[in-house]
């Protein structure tokens, strides 16, 4: 089925300039926002924007008088696009599955069908834009509370990076099934992410058979990731999982963090055997309580060298 993508929106009524012009930006700025938010370009006379458009550049004149920077804005932009085009097709496919689908086994003809869709499709809409701004609002000001209760002011921040992964998960996908593969991915990430959130970890992203977690209080990373190991142990539809935990200054980008402590988190995952959770010194040396750990001994890791790891005990 294909449907015409202008369908959902107003109709547009400028062109690249004139919209970037009655919003007061640069529109060699509008052209790095629209790729940034991964939507296609549009050539110089195309009538392809609208009043909504308009209000977003507006928005994005009014940061830049604020004090923000192009690249600051642009930067966001492109996690914008980046989180809402998955945000956008995941939708879609559940669309598919519970409204669509059906119709097209019941033999509905293809422009009967759009009619249905065009009947449903714009409340939807209303609908999920007022969802999505409710938990927008609620991350960021879990967000805020995190950055603005950082120990050190600066492009670094100082953190706990961790990371769970599923063992073998590459040798048990080949033997599954498509709907059986997506059941056993969203299984790992719904227990994943739950028992995150509940240790007080903040979770960074997804990847299929791993979780990339951060967090401010250190104990709480550890938390998490003995939770998650521990949680696809009790699973018996999941195979088992390892952890490796990393403390040190990480630097923020696009929702994402980067630096020695995330490298080192990884390595230590890949070290990890199953079922058990891998430290290095510097998290053990942050620790406020108590934890039952073993002294693995010095290490070296692919890409970031020799370290003292430890196992750290459930």
């Amino acid at each position: 089925m294909e449907l015409d993508p202008q369908r959902f929106r107003p109709e547009p009524r400028y062109t690249a300039r004139q919209v970037s012009d009655a919003a007061g930006i640069d529109l060699e700025l509008g052209r790095r926002l629209l790729r940034a938010l991964g939507l296609p370009d549009v050539s110089d006379d195309a009538i392809e924007f609208d009043d909504r458009d308009l209000e977003v550049l507006k928005t994005v004149r009014l940061l830049l008088d604020q004090g923000y920077t192009e690249r600051d804005i642009v930067t966001v932009a492109r996690t914008y696009g980046q989180s809402i085009s998955r945000i956008g097709f995941a939708e879609a496919r559940l669309f598919r599955q519970t409204f669509v689908d059906p119709l097209i086994e019941r033999g509905t003809p293809t422009q009967e069908l759009h009619e249905k869709v065009g009947e449903v499709v714009p409340d939807l809409l209303d609908l999920l834009d007022d969802t999505l701004s409710t938990i927008h609002r609620r991350h960021l000001a879990i967000a805020l509370q995190q950055v603005t209760g950082a120990e050190t002011a600066g492009a670094t921040e100082l953190l706990t990076a961790g990371f769970v992964d599923l063992v073998g998960f590459s040798r048990v996908s080949n033997d599954l099934e498509s709907h059986d593969l997506e059941d056993l991915i969203s299984r790992f990430e719904s227990m994943a992410i739950s028992r995150c959130v509940e240790a007080g970890a903040q979770v960074v992203k997804v990847l299929g058979d791993a979780v990339m977690f951060v967090s401010t209080a250190p104990d709480a990373a550890v938390d998490a990731a003995l939770a998650v190991v521990t949680g696809a142990a009790d699973d018996p539809e999941l195979p088992r999982a390892r952890a490796g935990l990393d403390r040190g200054e990480v630097s923020p980008l696009g929702g994402d963090y980067f630096g020695r402590p995330v490298n080192v988190a990884a390595r230590l995952t890949n070290f990890a055997r199953a079922g058990t959770v891998v430290a290095s010194a510097d998290l053990m040396d942050s620790l406020t309580r108590d934890r039952d750990a073993s002294r693995i001994g010095r290490v070296r890791l692919k890409g970031v060298g020799s370290l003292v790891a430890f196992k750290i005990n459930a």
